[in-house]
């Protein structure tokens, strides 16, 4: 969706990302979006910091899914400072035993769009096994930001909402067979190979070249296990096929759970 608005350019910080806790910072002028909450409040407290803002800052948050590791400090973000917690009903519902009650939860339906200044939000749904997961299009009149984690496959829907972006957030969790040799419980390894799991190395791969063209800026690597997938590893598949198909031009980015990321803008 596209807006006769002044172009203003969308900066993304990854503030974390991985198996332990997500959150991505979304600032365009006048607004500051954070898109999940799965680090306590003190450690995004201390990242926002790491870029210059506070709580204070963030015009609203936006929760994709109920998992600990993406809502782990909503709760005491919209208690603490009056954040407003933009999430749809079921999931507000499953994650209630990890955040406790979030007050200024702002219920909608998947499939809404959210205006939010000067950028628009398109949520679709996407495969994984939670209540009522999403991704995320975020717009503005010039530049689009494409947002696919935790899902087991790409759909026509979610292929259909990534395209044309100029930035893509997209989840990297897993190489197959370094998945299948970690030492982690054989139930779980099944869910992560699983439609309602997470994106193999591959299949993430696949879905990036088939978005990929001419204005495409960058790529940021998310989610990357770190029993089961290796940043190097990744980093090398993408940066070498990039190479392969002619599109030297988009950055690679690589975003890991300890550090927040460079900036990138869309």
């Amino acid at each position: 969706m596209r807006r006769n608005i002044n172009a203003q350019s969308i900066r993304i910080r990854m503030l974390a990302s991985g198996s332990n806790g997500n959150s991505i910072l979304l600032s365009s002028p006048g607004i500051n979006l954070l898109i999940d909450a799965g680090l306590s409040c003190r450690e995004l407290e201390r990242r926002l910091a790491l870029v210059g803002h506070t709580p204070a800052d963030i015009t609203a948050a936006i929760i994709t899914h109920e998992h600990q590791d993406h809502v782990r400090g909503i709760g005491v973000l919209s208690r603490k400072y009056g954040m407003p917690v933009h999430i749809n009903a079921r999931t507000l519902k499953a994650a209630r035993a990890t955040t406790g009650e979030v007050p200024t939860a702002r219920l909608f339906s998947t499939g809404d769009t959210l205006e939010m200044g000067n950028l628009i939000v398109q949520t679709y749904p996407v495969p994984h096994d939670a209540a009522d997961p999403i991704g995320l299009s975020v717009d503005n009149c010039s530049s689009r930001v494409g947002i696919a984690l935790d899902m087991g496959y790409a759909t026509k829907l979610v292929k259909q909402r990534l395209r044309d972006s100029s930035v893509l957030i997209l989840e990297f969790n897993h190489d197959p067979d370094m998945l299948r040799q970690c030492p982690r419980p054989w139930e779980l390894k099944q869910r992560i190979l699983s439609k309602k799991g997470h994106m193999s190395n591959g299949a993430a791969l696949e879905l990036l070249c088939d978005l990929a063209h001419d204005s495409l800026r960058a790529v940021v690597l998310a989610h990357i296990s770190r029993e089961a997938n290796s940043t190097q590893l990744a980093y090398r598949m993408v940066s070498e096929r990039l190479r392969e198909i002619g599109r030297r031009h988009i950055s690679v980015v690589v975003s890991t759970q300890e550090e927040v990321s460079e900036a990138v803008e869309a």
